[in-house]
């Protein structure tokens, strides 16, 4: 789509039209940067032998007198600016001197910059100019005048047009010096020619001694030119060096274009520029793509009419390129072939060529491939772009009265271009405005006209407000305030994608995945990525321009998919990356934002020294993969693993070490830093059935799916999905009140498209059941893809009312989906569908078993046990275990944990041993006590439920998770007496998990518990007392349940725990972050002991009442 905007005659429809306009100067007018900026002048040539000679026989034409001005003017050049001018006679004149100084104020003097400013504005020089070819006697006749003169001369300066040796003139000004006392400068005509070409003071001489010279051009290179020439220069040693090397690559073919074009805009003569042109669709159809052999064929034609005028070889090169385009899915192509089909328009309605030239059969044939290419669904950006081609070629060869609906769906296009980053908009809105010198009383103009207007407001409002942005979500970033950063970022995605702010999309797309790792949700960090990826990699489907930017994102990515463990999609992202970072190392390109790549290849051998021996079994063949895609070390350990130790290089680990030194190099390997960041062992994902997990704010999701698309794309987009969504969950105080969530995504081939999902509980957990139809995640229309995540936001919202707590929900939500627009940046920017078929292809090979080559070389698995059975699940823990006990329930929370700011989703997870929609079906109404006479009975604890049944699938669930014996006491139940100072038996019941038995050395930091919580009022303690003093005798009590039934108790001894722990206590013990502060109530008034300061169940309190 050019931009140039074609004069009035392109689209005059009169027959008669003649080409009234130079195609060359039009360009120039509206685009002179695309020209040589050099500036040719005539200026007088002069040289070195000529003036030498000239000074020689200045005597012989009695120019004394021009050499004595000649050489004023070349000494206020040189020496000082500050000298009198000459009034008297030749010879000397009264004065004695040729010429002197003048004084000068000091401030003015500051503005010199010849000779030495602070002395020849305050001293007195006096000046001699002589031609004599006895310059002797002269010399000292005028020193001597000079000195005769008693003005105070400090200096006294002769010059002669005679060669003088260095010795003599040495000798002389050292005689007359100590004759007369002053200092001497004799200065030669080696002096004079020395001065005049090394300070490029031609003209002065030519000037002043009016020399007649002829004239010669000059050119002075413009800025432009200057650095083209310099870019042209480093291109053809690029040229020289691959075809000497034997290098023919692609970016050969693309310096020879590109040497042609700066040829081309440098207005070389058009011998050379033709003859870098044909060089360049030499290299192109021997070494070259298709896109590149239409590229140099497009730019010959382009050249030959913009910038030679020559028609005839335009209409042939025009052959070339439509025989190259027809048919082409590349919208681009097209573009190129529609711009060359406007020049023909011109040329065609001229006298010259009007016999010769038929546009109609050429125009069919260009229609014929755009409206291919528009109706294309699945690419919409592609269809919109051949759209707007095709109209614009309608407009060219309409009909009178046809042209008003044609600029009615133009901005049809201008209303569907919004939110499509593919389609080229800036272009268009140029020949909008074109379009309104011929068109603009037309109804459609006017309409056309203020879509674009507006469409273009909105746009360039956005991205300026957007590019703000970015700089300080990074700023975010970087001083560790992750979460305010995907805030940010998730603000500017949207208004950043557009066609003319796409890079800085994959920017921003970039960082929030960054700020997403950091956060532990590495899910919504791959997504992003791969939308970055996507974009970026848009430019190469459509230009074949091979970018930084594209290595940056697929580098991105291959590093998420190593975090998240999935050999598969890690070794494809890593071929990727690989290939094109040694394209663009090729071409001398630095790739910005990647660092510690070096790290990859060893940390991916950690994650292969975690393999057990049903992985490896499946790996035997991997070895050589990895060491021909440019993973030696992961090679290494993967041989390792395997068994083949004397496949380990003794270069390596040492040429004497034995079979110990190497288990302890690979263990130092294993439990490098890194190890933090991997998972627990590889994913070779080979099975039917696949997992993938996440953990978002403390709830573990876990989805299960079939092994191939779309199934396998439906759960990463889930996940990513829900992790973006949340991403802020910790700052915004969202809490996981389930500590899983399980999905199933199973085949439907009768489901409603795309998907259904059913959602309920199983055992008492949320579960999510989605059916899915196949279909291709890689080819979807806009309204497929709007309809698939339409259907996945419900799957999430569904996800996030069961299994999350919301404070304040709807200015939590008003927050998050409108001012954060958490949902575009989770729906739009994450999911699996489509952008990953446009990087790697519809058919990419993501699976294992496709990236194995079966000629590789086998490797069987040697060995029987994984090679550190010893030690590989009892390395030291990165945190002591002490370190994460509960504190006092007295003492302030440590800053790392109630910093929830800067929590990562890694760091905190809920444990629940209550299973909450079973709870509420049981209807809890208290605890019955139960005891015997005999004391080593333990007593019983039973809980009381109306609904028998749910209270069975209570201790149903517990009895699987606890056993008979809770020896571990993970279940947690506390008993808060004298919660009331006016009802002194009350006491209230807290049943949850125990947070000391929940942690884990896998970094967790905070654990939220979810807990059941009861007040029993009795009228008396008898029962609870006696309860105590059978449970402290016993040193155990047994946890059962019963049924109240119309008041009436029934015992179902079924499934009953033995516990040994209870917690029996006060409620003014109860700190404000105590484990049992969710017993305390705020209308609590308890029973505070005389003598006793500061209680902390004040401060819990407090702490209640300010939340509220």
């Amino acid at each position: 789509m050019d931009d140039l905007g074609a004069p009035n005659d392109s689209l005059n429809q009169s027959p008669n039209a003649s080409l009234l306009f130079s195609p060359k100067h039009f360009l120039k007018m509206r685009r002179p940067e695309r020209f040589s900026d050099t500036v040719s002048s005539a200026v007088p040539a002069l040289d070195r032998a000529m003036l030498e000679y000239h000074l020689s026989t200045l005597t012989n034409r009695n120019e004394e007198l021009l050499f004595e001005e000649f050489s004023k003017a070349l000494l206020q050049r040189t020496v000082c600016p500050n000298l009198l001018p000459h009034t008297g006679p030749s010879g000397g004149g009264d004065s004695k001197v040729d010429s002197e100084t003048y004084p000068v104020a000091p401030l003015l003097a500051l503005s010199w910059y010849v000779g030495k400013p602070d002395k020849a504005s305050t001293e007195r020089w006096a000046f001699a100019f002589s031609a004599k070819e006895d310059w002797r006697p002269k010399v000292r006749s005028d020193i001597g005048k000079v000195v005769a003169t008693q003005r105070g001369y400090s200096k006294a300066f002769f010059v002669s047009n005679q060669f003088i040796r260095d010795k003599v003139r040495a000798e002389v000004e050292d005689a007359l010096a100590r004759e007369h006392g002053i200092d001497v400068r004799i200065f030669d005509r080696t002096w004079i020619l020395d001065q005049v070409f090394d300070n490029k003071l031609e003209l002065i001489a030519i000037d002043r001694l009016q020399i007649k010279t002829e004239l010669r051009q000059q050119e002075r290179k413009g800025p432009r030119d200057t650095e083209r020439q310099q870019e042209f220069d480093s291109v053809e040693r690029e040229i020289s060096a691959a075809i000497q090397e034997g290098r023919q690559s692609l970016a050969l073919v693309d310096n020879g274009l590109l040497s042609a074009d700066l040829a081309r805009c440098m207005e070389r003569p058009r011998q050379d520029v033709e003859g870098l042109y044909a060089r360049a669709e030499r290299l192109a159809n021997e070494y070259g793509t298709a896109h590149q052999q239409l590229l140099c064929a497009y730019e010959h034609a382009w050249t030959s009419y913009w910038w030679y005028e020559d028609y005839n070889s335009f209409l042939q090169q025009y052959d070339e390129v439509e025989r190259r385009a027809h048919g082409s899915q590349n919208p681009y192509e097209l573009e190129l072939w529609s711009n060359l089909f406007s020049c023909l328009n011109v040329i065609a309605q001229s006298q010259a060529f009007a016999d010769q030239v038929d546009t109609k059969p050429r125009a069919k044939l260009l229609l014929e491939s755009l409206l291919t290419v528009a109706q294309q669904d699945d690419r919409p950006s592609a269809a919109l772009h051949a759209q707007s081609l095709a109209v614009l070629v309608q407009l060219l060869t309409a009909k009178p009265g046809e042209h008003d609906d044609l600029l009615g769906r133009l901005a049809d296009v201008v209303e569907k271009a919004e939110g499509l980053i593919g389609y080229p908009f800036e272009p268009l809105s140029k020949i909008v405005t074109e379009l309104g010198a011929i068109f603009g009383e037309l109804p459609g103009y006017q309409r056309l006209f203020e879509e674009t207007v507006a469409a273009s407001t909105r746009r360039a409002g956005d991205v300026s407000g957007a590019r703000m942005m970015v700089p300080r979500g990074t700023q975010q970033l970087d001083s560790g305030h992750a979460y305010d950063a995907i805030r940010m970022f998730g603000r500017v995605m949207g208004k950043l994608f557009k066609h003319e702010s796409r890079e800085d999309a994959v920017h921003a797309l970039y960082l929030c995945s960054h700020a997403y790792e950091r956060v532990g949700l590495l899910w919504a960090a791959r997504g992003t990525a791969v939308a970055a990826a996507s974009i970026a990699t848009n430019d190469y489907w459509t230009y074949e321009s091979l970018t930084p930017q594209q290595a940056a994102c697929y580098n991105r990515i291959k590093w998420m998919e190593l975090r998240l463990g999935r050999l598969g999609p890690m070794l494809a992202w890593h071929e990727v990356d690989h290939l094109i970072r040694g394209v663009l190392n090729d071409r001398g390109c630095t790739i910005k934002w990647v660092t510690q790549d070096d790290m990859f290849d060893p940390i991916a051998g950690m994650l292969l020294l975690k393999a057990n021996l049903e992985t490896l079994r499946a790996l035997t063949q991997l070895p050589e993969v990895l060491d021909s895609t440019g993973l030696p070390m992961a090679a290494v350990a993967l041989l390792f693993a395997l068994g083949h130790e004397d496949e380990v290089p003794s270069a390596l680990i040492g040429e004497e070490a034995d079979e110990e030194d190497r288990r302890n190099f690979f263990r130092m390997w294993r439990d490098q830093p890194a190890k933090g960041d991997l998972p627990p062992a590889p994913k070779i994902d080979l099975a039917q059935t696949i997992r993938l997990e996440s953990s978002v704010a403390g709830c573990s999701i876990d989805v299960t799916c079939r092994n191939e698309s779309p199934f396998i794309e439906l759960g990463e987009s889930l996940l990513a999905c829900l992790e973006a969504l949340l991403a802020t969950a910790m700052s915004d105080r969202i809490i996981a009140r389930e500590p899983s969530v399980k999905v199933k995504i199973k085949a439907g081939e009768f489901a409603e498209s795309p998907f259904t999902f059913n959602a309920g509980d199983v055992d008492g957990r949320p579960s999510v059941e989605i059916r899915c139809r196949p279909f291709s995640p890689h080819k979807l229309s806009i309204d497929e893809q709007t309809k698939l995540k339409d259907r996945l936001f419900e799957v999430v919202a569904h996800i996030l009312a069961r299994a999350f707590l919301l404070q304040n929900a709807e200015a939590l939500l008003t927050r998050l989906f409108r001012d954060d627009l958490a949902p575009q940046r989770a729906l739009d920017f994450t999911t699996s569908f489509v952008v990953v078929g446009n990087v790697l292809g519809h058919d990419a090979k993501t699976n294992l078993d496709q990236r194995i080559d079966p000629k590789a070389t086998n490797y069987p698995l040697l060995r029987t046990e994984v090679w550190d059975k010893v030690d590989r699940h009892a390395s030291p823990p990165e945190q002591n275990m002490t370190d994460l006990k509960p504190a006092p329930a007295d003492s302030e929370v440590p800053p790392e944990v109630g910093d929830l700011d800067h929590v990562s989703h890694r760091e905190i997870r809920t444990v629940s041993l209550i299973r909450e929609a079973i709870w509420n079906e049981a209807e809890w109404r208290g605890v019955v006590f139960a005891t015997a006479p005999d004391p080593s009975v333990p007593p019983i604890l039973a809980l009381l439920f109306e609904n028998a049944d749910a209270g069975l699938k209570i201790f149903r669930g517990w009895h699987d998770e606890l056993g008979d014996v809770d020896e571990g006491d993970r279940l947690r139940i506390a008993i808060l007496r004298n919660i009331r100072r006016d009802k002194p038996h009350w006491y209230r019941i807290v049943i949850g998990s125990d947070p000391a038995s929940d942690l884990v050395a896998d970094g967790v930091k905070n654990i939220m518990i979810v807990s059941r919580i009861h007040t029993m009022t009795p009228d008396s303690s008898e029962n609870l007392e006696r309860f105590i003093a059978a449970y402290e005798k016993a040193g155990k009590y047994i946890l059962s349940q019963a049924k109240l039934n119309r008041g009436q108790i029934h015992w179902a001894a079924k499934n009953e725990i033995e516990k040994k722990r209870i917690v029996i206590r006060e409620a003014w013990e109860v700190g404000p972050h105590d484990p049992d502060s969710v017993g305390i109530r705020l209308d609590d008034d308890p029973i505070i002991p005389q003598g006793v300061e500061d209680p902390p169940v004040v401060r819990t309190l407090e702490r209640i009442r300010q939340a509220r």
